[in-house]
């Protein structure tokens, strides 16, 4: 009877493992599906209304690492190869968690423009961000995107500018005065023990070392040998 408790009971863990296991593997599915339905509805929405973006710094698309609570500034060159008028809204940065486009963990500066970019011409527009310093040491999806439309407002679009994973790192400077006050703190811990020992083991030795016997010195007065009479008269001189 034990035993066929013990084996429903097994049966049962495992139905439940499985079904865990099958659930995340359904959600990630699920949001791989998502991810590739909104890509291929974003690519037939960008063939009604072109863009060409490009970045104008050429280190910019080649960085990898940005230091937390630095700011950074990307031009960003658009270009209208369609044959009217694009009306650019708003530019908008995110950093996103590597595996999952859907989790936002930070959004960055979102800049509104509204400007109308003719056809067959290109505009120049700067983006300021700043990555926070508590995202330090984690590495992120970094996706800059852009909002547009045509002259009208009828069609509604949305261009991705920039998506790369990046890592945010400490901060490279070149004076920290938190980093130089604890060398010093410590330096003068390390001088103040130095000079206790050195006091300690002075005052030991001190003690260890014998002492000399002090001489007594013994008062046997003066003696003939000792007095000059020379200087005294004659006839006082009584010996």
């Amino acid at each position: 009877m034990f035993l066929f408790h013990l084996v429903l009971v097994s049966l049962a863990c495992t139905w439940n493992l499985r079904a865990e296991s099958d659930e995340n593997v359904g959600q990630k599915e699920a949001e791989e599906n998502m991810e590739e339905f909104n890509k291929d509805f974003e690519d037939i929405e960008n063939q009604l209304l072109k863009l060409n973006t490009y970045l104008l710094c050429p280190l910019c698309d080649k960085m990898t690492e940005f230091e937390g609570g630095v700011s950074y500034n990307f031009l960003i060159g658009i270009q209208n190869p369609n044959d009217e008028d694009v009306l650019i809204k708003n530019i908008l940065g995110s950093l996103l968690y590597p595996d999952s486009s859907f989790y936002h963990v930070q959004n960055l500066t979102n800049l509104n423009y509204t400007v109308n970019i003719p056809s067959n011409t290109e505009t120049t527009f700067s983006y300021n961000f700043k990555p926070s310093e508590e995202l330090i040491n984690h590495p992120f999806q970094f996706v800059i995107q852009t909002d547009y439309s045509d002259k009208m407002g009828d069609i509604q679009l949305k261009n991705t500018l920039y998506n790369r994973t990046i890592d945010i790192v400490h901060p490279h400077k070149s004076f920290d005065f938190e980093v130089i006050f604890i060398q010093f703190l410590i330096a003068l811990l390390l001088i103040t023990l130095f000079y206790v020992i050195y006091r300690l083991a002075t005052k030991y030795i001190y003690k260890r070392s014998p002492k000399k016997a002090k001489v007594a010195i013994i008062e046997t007065g003066a003696t003939k040998n000792d007095i000059d009479f020379e200087w005294l008269p004659k006839h006082n001189i009584k010996l």
